[in-house]
């Protein structure tokens, strides 16, 4: 079983840095990514966020979770639906491949037939005429 690993993180700056050209004030917190995080962390630049101070960056983006929850409600609704009408789809082609089997089921029983009638005409008419014995 393999654990998933965040793919950002939440971390408040130590010090004032420079950071792409722009400056972050000491005791801001910001979203970086896993690589930036350790590099932060281990140079001391940063420390990770309290989940108090990962609730409160949340809210101040406006992501409280739950716009993004609905969205995912949403497209799963949408994909709920969309697959449904594609299984009633199919449900009727398996009918429809249920009934054409048994047609082909009788076709061929009835060609079985017809073949066995072939054969033991074939046979008759292979059989050779013997003439009769006059006495």
């Amino acid at each position: 079983m393999s654990k998933q690993l965040p793919t950002s993180y939440i971390v408040v700056t130590l010090l004032g840095l420079s950071v792409h050209g722009e400056f972050v004030p000491a005791e801001t917190t910001l979203e970086v990514d896993r690589a930036l995080r350790n590099d932060w962390i281990g140079s001391k630049l940063a420390r990770d966020a309290t989940d108090e101070e990962v609730a409160a960056y949340r809210v101040e983006q406006g992501d409280d979770g739950l716009d993004d929850l609905d969205e995912q409600r949403t497209t799963l609704e949408a994909e709920i639906e969309r697959l449904q009408a594609r299984k009633n789809e199919l449900a009727g082609d398996l009918k429809a491949l249920e009934s054409d089997l048994e047609e082909f089921g009788k076709r061929r029983d009835v060609l079985t037939a017809e073949v066995a009638e072939l054969e033991k005409a074939k046979a008759a008419a292979e059989k050779p005429v013997t003439p009769a014995k006059s006495k």
